[in-house]
């Protein structure tokens, strides 16, 4: 748990939009179904805005899994092969810190196996971490995400609100976290009945 006014080290990962077979078939070289597409994890860059400027003491990254992989496309003649899993691995290894939470933005239904992956991958290296859920998928599939062990919470909506008051409390070193909008497997009962507040002057 983090002491008074610690620093809260956090992690976005943007994961790729590409179905995990194909990911696993491009990684392997055994066959190119599609061109990976990417785009500029905006949402992200955002929420991390507003962070810095609601939350005094934050270190943030955004890991953009997506566009790498354009990268392991683009190169595909020169890079060798690997798995899904070592994939995964090298792209947590460019992370220079321990963070406190990771982020995993789920926009899309065929974003959900390699989203899965990736936070297994997360716990397994850095198991104290908490992996926070957020995005469309997510705000849709919050008992699928949480039948993952792995999946400490599940943002609902959009996160300004929501995410920014759950830091606070985490830095603040409270035990059992309870915001709006954010759900955990103790919440799930009423979790249709919680939607993260929207943000009213965006001015």
């Amino acid at each position: 748990m983090k002491r008074l006014n610690d620093k809260i080290k956090l992690l976005f990962i943007n994961p790729p939009s590409m179905p995990c077979r194909e990911i696993s078939s491009l990684l392997d070289k055994s066959s190119i179904l599609r061109t990976p597409s990417f785009s500029m994890p905006i949402g992200l860059m955002e929420l991390s805005a507003y962070l810095l400027d609601k939350i005094n003491k934050i270190d943030i990254r955004i890991l953009d899994i997506g566009k790498d992989l354009y990268k392991i496309y683009r190169d595909r003649e020169t890079t060798p092969v690997m798995s899904i899993e070592s994939y995964i691995d090298s792209e947590l290894d460019s992370i220079d810190f321990q963070p406190d939470i990771a982020g995993i933005s789920i926009m899309y239904s065929t974003s959900h196996l390699i989203s899965m992956k990736i936070i297994d991958r997360v716990k397994k290296r850095w198991g104290k971490t908490i992996v926070v859920c957020g995005g469309n998928h997510a705000t849709n599939c919050v008992k699928l995400l949480l039948s993952n062990s792995n999946v400490d919470y599940v943002v609902r909506g959009e996160g300004e609100l929501s995410f920014a008051e759950f830091i606070k409390k985490l830095q603040y070193g409270e035990k059992e976290i309870d915001v709006f909008g954010i759900i955990d497997r103790g919440k799930l009962n009423n979790a249709s009945d919680q939607l993260s507040p929207l943000v009213q002057n965006l001015d």
